[in-house]
């Protein structure tokens, strides 16, 4: 079934020369039902469910514990076919077959994913807690995190710079890496040093602002520039209302005086670099 459809969206596409029909009787037909592209959307989502479906069975017969990825792999597979069809439409139509390749491979990591680990008290992952349970996590956040990059570099182009696909795949590519460090970060302090979960979690924060400032500033993008300031002062905020209710005094000090080095070497290379983005020559983000 799914390659006789597969063939009719091929015929729909490349017409014989005999059955090809007038401009005028083309825009009135198929072409206003989605054509081919509309049958190209049927044997990825038949595919998504298939395979999908083939894969989730065979990973939780012979490896339980990693389930989730089974169906991260097949949909990015087909997530990125999808993409890789729709890079030459115009910009309107990319946006739309970029969010339904995109939202359901996000939507499952969120929302299926989470569950599967064991997510719960404690901000923490409850299943799997050991080295090969954290990589298994890590790598499925890392396909989404992926596809999301390879989506920004095929459907985006370099003429739209208003607010340009590449941009918001990245910054969704950097969210996902944010949320699997932090998620991971706090599940390991959780279950072997639970004192310094907050602070732990801080510091890594921190650590992220200070690489999105570095890369703000040697790539002159203003939005992931702002983006470091933004996140160093939710880590301030973070610190004084919930950091200093649940750390223990040692972790207390630590934290404060690591997280104290951070905002200092952030301050540093904010003065140290401000002439590269004050001479009004910044590129857009993802530029």
């Amino acid at each position: 079934t799914v390659l006789a459809l597969a063939a009719a969206a091929w015929i729909v596409k490349h017409p014989p020369r005999r059955a090809r029909l007038a401009p005028e009787e083309e825009t009135a037909g198929l072409s206003q039902l989605g054509g081919s592209w509309g049958l190209f959307l049927l044997v990825v989502g038949m595919l998504l469910v298939v395979l999908g479906w083939e894969a989730d069975r065979a990973v939780a017969v012979f490896a339980p514990l990693a389930r989730p990825l089974g169906l991260t792999l097949v949909w990015t597979l087909l997530a990125a076919a999808l993409l890789w069809g729709v890079r030459g439409r115009p910009w309107e139509e990319r946006m739309v077959w970029t969010a339904l390749a995109l939202a359901p491979l996000v939507l499952k990591l969120l929302a299926f994913d989470l569950k599967h680990w064991g997510f719960g008290s404690g901000y923490a992952f409850h299943r799997g807690v050991s080295v090969l349970g954290t990589l298994l996590r890590m790598f499925d956040f890392a396909l989404v995190g992926g596809v999301l990059l390879l989506a920004g570099g095929l459907v985006s182009r370099k003429e739209e710079k208003p607010c340009t696909l590449a941009a918001c795949c990245g910054l969704a590519a950097l969210a996902v890496l944010w949320l699997s460090l932090t998620l991971e970060t706090s599940t390991w302090l959780y279950h072997r040093v639970p004192g310094f979960q907050a602070g732990g979690v801080s510091i890594l924060w921190a650590l992220f602002a200070l690489a999105l400032l570095l890369g703000g500033i040697l790539r002159r993008a203003a939005l992931v520039r702002w983006l470091g300031l933004g996140l160093f002062a939710l880590v301030a905020v973070k610190v004084f209302l919930v950091d200093l209710r649940h750390l223990d005094a040692f972790y207390r000090i630590v934290a404060f005086v690591v997280l104290g080095l951070l905002v200092l070497a952030g301050s540093w290379l904010y003065m140290r670099h401000s002439e590269r983005f004050q001479q009004g020559k910044t590129a857009p983000p993802g530029a």
